[in-house]
Parts: C-alpha cells; structure tokens; sequence
C-alpha cells in the first residue's frame, strides 16, 4: 500500500480551493452567482458534513488543475530548462543511483513546484476576476489594492516555480556526472 502523502494532499486541496473560488468570483462577476449570497449561505449552513464535502470537492478540483498544470509544463516550463530536461542519461543515473533520502528530496521539490505551479494558473486569470470582484463590492480602491497584491503575488509564485524547478534538475545532475555521483 502506498503511504499518504501530507504535502502532496494539501497542494491538490489548496488549489481546487483557489480554483473553487476563482469560478465563484467568476460567475459573481457575470451576474450568475452572489457572492454575498453564498457568503451568507456558508456561514449560516455551516457544519462538518459540509466542510468534509468541501475538503473532497477541492481535492476534485485540484486534480483537475493539476490535469491543467501538466499542460502547462509542455508549453512553458519545459522551455526554461530545455538542455537539462534533454539530458537523456541524468534521469536514469538518478533512478540508479539515488539513495532513498535523495529521491524523496527530489519528490518534494516535484511537488512543491507543482503546486506554485497551480496557484500561479489560478492567480494570474484572479488578479483580473478578484480585482473585478473587489470593485463590485468595496470601490476603485479595493479593486487597486487588489490587482497589486494578487500581482505581487502571481510574481512571487513564477520566481519561486522557476528556483523549484532548478533545484529539481540540480539534483539530477548531481547524480549523471561521475565526480557528482555519491554512490557509484
């Protein structure tokens, strides 16, 4: 049986949460959906049977992005690193040779770069839809403040994916040359 993967479980639950909100501000801003409304609803609904159904629902969602997210790795993040991704040997020398630490250190950065990945998918359409969304509620202000601090933040997570992904290849590598292999 396969273990139960923590980080992983809360990248998939916290971007369908992104993602549910995302198409709520969505159909808010096109008149389909109050957000008020479902406000309303949620605090005065609120229970454990409710929260469980909205934990299993974002996972849901989240895979779905994730769907989302592995696309955009073929049109965009393989570009960045496109000479160490077509290193051909570094990939199998790693999965020979890797200890057991190195290859779940290696899992990790995988997984936190998708999950960057996959908020800043859902960030960069949400700084026009919460922005949007700010402006019907709370004024020009708000809708300011919050296309720069949602930009801020959409710049912060494309740094951040692009730091993760060269760390990924990075312990790659360390494994495909002779004088980096650790366990030859």
């Amino acid at each position: 049986m396969k273990e139960l993967d923590l980080s992983h479980l809360f990248c998939e639950v916290l971007g369908g949460l992104i993602g549910i909100l995302l198409v709520v501000c969505l159909l808010d801003v096109f008149g389909l959906l109050s957000l008020s409304i479902v406000w309303q609803e949620v605090k005065n609904n609120a229970s454990l049977a409710g929260a469980t159904v909205l934990l299993i629902g974002s996972y849901l969602v989240g895979l779905v992005v994730d769907a989302f997210g592995m696309v955009f790795d073929m049109y965009v993040t393989d570009k960045w690193d496109a000479a160490k991704n077509r290193k051909v040997g570094a990939r199998e020398e790693f999965f020979k040779h890797a200890s057991e630490h190195a290859f779940r250190y290696w899992q990790e950065q995988w997984i936190y770069f998708s999950c960057y990945r996959n908020l800043f998918m859902l960030v960069v359409p949400g700084i026009i839809v919460w922005s949007w969304s700010a402006y019907k509620y709370r004024g020009c202000g708000a809708a300011i403040v919050c296309f720069v601090f949602s930009g801020i933040v959409a710049g912060a997570l494309w740094l951040a994916m692009r730091e993760l992904l060269g760390v990924y290849y990075k312990i790659q590598e360390g494994y495909s040359t002779p004088q980096g292999n650790p366990n030859p």
